[in-house]
């Protein structure tokens, strides 16, 4: 009687094993992506299922489309899937409205005819959401922007670099670590600050200087947007104090080397010496940064004014999904059957 109470209390343990497996199995990896290719004869596959819609996304204007037993409109017309889809527009949705059914949807863009098949799936392997895309547009769009960053990059080197007009009182004094801490958390005070009260903060300390930068252009990559908002200078330690937003652009949890802030002016190139900066930005969310440049790498005193030209880096060091699909077999935890006497 004790030995079947154990093997009872054993296999309840093993399905809340089971029940917590298939709780972190409740997130798949649905969100997929397909490169368009206009030589293509092969339908694209696309899982759906009843419980949810699946977006799709392309990239060009639908020009037009044809299917049998897609509706528009379920109440008038019959229909094994609902489309909701507009001439013009690059997104629509599929719905299936008859369980197990599996039909093919040719849609019409630049002229050139796709097809996709749809495909009936069970709620866990169904697609959420699908994104074609260009592979030479794709090109196009990266060359353009790394040419533009290029552009700025020379823009930046080439541009007329603003230093002091007089140089530092005699009594410098190096900026320690306390001393870029405390320039660190009054930038923080400043940003919570309207503009108006930001300014008189810094009118109150004659040490300091300050220059809004948020009408500046931001750093653009295909992955990350850096910003920058304002930059303080603090003549008494010859410190640059730097603030700047992190936006994360893609649907993946972005990490970064919160000590790899770099800013660049004409043929200076200024490593941060301290920061400030939660280095993992979620999907679509942005981070506000806050570096320090009290020296330069040769150790000499750092002279560039609030106002001058820069261009700003950091290093990404991560980029992972950030809702994995788990799963974990359990077979051998299963006990095995207890031999008849």
């Amino acid at each position: 009687m004790i030995r079947r109470h154990h093997v009872l209390l054993l296999c309840l343990a093993l399905c809340a094993v089971g029940a917590s497996v298939r709780a972190d199995e409740e997130q798949p990896l649905t969100v997929v992506r397909f490169a368009l290719d206009a030589e293509r004869t092969r339908p694209y596959i696309i899982l759906t299922n009843p419980v949810d819609a699946t977006a799709v996304e392309v990239p060009y204007p639908i020009e037009d489309w044809a299917g049998r037993a897609f509706t528009t409109d379920p109440e008038k017309i019959a229909g094994d899937f609902f489309l909701r889809l507009r001439r013009g527009e690059r997104t629509f949705f599929i719905s299936p409205i008859v369980d197990g059914a599996r039909r093919t949807l040719h849609i019409v863009m630049r002229g050139r005819t796709y097809p996709i098949e749809v495909a009936p799936a069970g709620a866990l392997y169904a697609f959420r959401k699908v994104t074609f895309f260009d592979p030479a547009e794709e090109a196009r769009q990266a060359t353009e922007a790394a040419v533009a960053a290029q552009r700025e990059t020379t823009k930046a080197r080439n541009a007329t670099v603003q230093r002091l007009a007089s140089p530092p009182r005699r009594d410098f004094t190096p900026a320690t670590d306390e001393m870029q801490l405390g320039l660190i958390r009054f930038m923080q005070m400043l940003s919570n600050l309207p503009e108006k009260q930001a300014e008189s903060a810094v009118a109150a300390n004659a040490a300091l200087a300050w220059a809004r930068r948020d009408t500046d252009p931001s750093v653009e990559t295909d992955r990350f947007r850096i910003r920058p908002y304002f930059v303080v200078r603090n003549n008494a330690m010859s410190a640059l104090g730097v603030a700047v937003s992190i936006e994360n652009k893609t649907q993946r949890r972005l990490t970064f080397l919160p000590d790899s802030f770099i800013l660049r002016s004409g043929d200076e190139v200024l490593p941060a010496t301290a920061a400030d900066f939660n280095p993992i930005v979620e999907p679509g969310e942005k981070n506000i940064a806050f570096f320090v440049i009290a020296r330069k790498p040769d150790g000499q005193r750092v002279l560039l004014e609030p106002s001058t030209p820069m261009r700003l880096s950091i290093a990404l060091v991560r980029d992972v999904n950030p809702n994995p699909a788990i799963s974990v077999d359990v077979s051998d935890l299963l006990p095995s059957e207890e031999p008849k006497p």
